[in-house]
């Protein structure tokens, strides 16, 4: 289904800075550097080359950063804009990575081999209400409709109708539309559904969850 893809190194990266309260943030995730690994792809990339949750990514290639410690407002995104442009680079321009990592106080590096994968990023929005989006190339759910979804099933659903709305390029579709836009609109949303329940099936999650979460959400 993806036409648009992309290298992927399998892990799912956060930084202490995203998070209001720093305490709250260490006590409940392991964080060896600013940084860190948040969760890995099982048997992905990052896992099969050793790497764990909690390492702080340090690096790649002959590139290293180093921040300054300044206190940033929180939440903050900023030095995560700036690791994902840098992998990005790294990523566009070889198969084979050098990751620098710290793991327990000690410093380290591994070879690290990305796999293909759709292109699109997922982020999670700190916000009470109930939205989702798409922009072309992110996939924004926020925490409030994470709440409201009855299980992982119907969170599924409302993550692959916003990637789906990636796979089809209907940002750009719909860019160009001068007349009829409502209509235009309507019709994006209903490919997006009918792809959605595919991507689910093919993930290993139940697609009747969509439906039902439709139900319950409403119009």
């Amino acid at each position: 289904f993806c036409t648009m893809t992309r290298p992927d190194p399998g892990w799912v990266l956060h930084d202490i800075a995203q998070y209001p309260d720093e305490e709250v943030a260490r006590a409940a995730f392991a964080f060896s550097g600013p940084v860190a690994i948040a969760a890995l792809v099982p048997n992905g990339a990052a896992e099969r080359a050793g790497l764990q949750a909690g390492d702080g990514i340090m690096g790649i290639d002959s590139r290293t950063w180093e921040f300054d410690g300044s206190k940033l407002r929180k939440p903050d995104y900023r030095r995560m804009e700036l690791v994902k442009s840098l992998f990005d680079d790294a990523i566009a321009n070889s198969k084979h990575l050098v990751v620098r990592y710290e793991r327990g106080g000690r410093k380290d590096q591994l070879l690290l081999e990305p796999v293909t994968a759709c292109r699109s990023d997922f982020t999670v929005d700190p916000a009470a209400g109930r939205d989702a989006g798409a922009d072309g190339d992110r996939v924004r759910v926020t925490s409030g409709m994470i709440d409201y979804t009855a299980d992982d099933n119907e969170l599924a659903a409302v993550v692959a109708h916003e990637l789906s709305h990636n796979l089809l390029d209907h940002r750009a579709k719909l860019a160009v539309v001068k007349k009829g836009k409502i209509a235009a609109i309507r019709a994006t949303e209903e490919e997006a559904d009918r792809l959605s329940v595919w991507l689910m099936a093919n993930a290993g999650y139940d697609p009747q969850a969509a439906i039902r979460f439709w139900q319950r959400y409403g119009k």
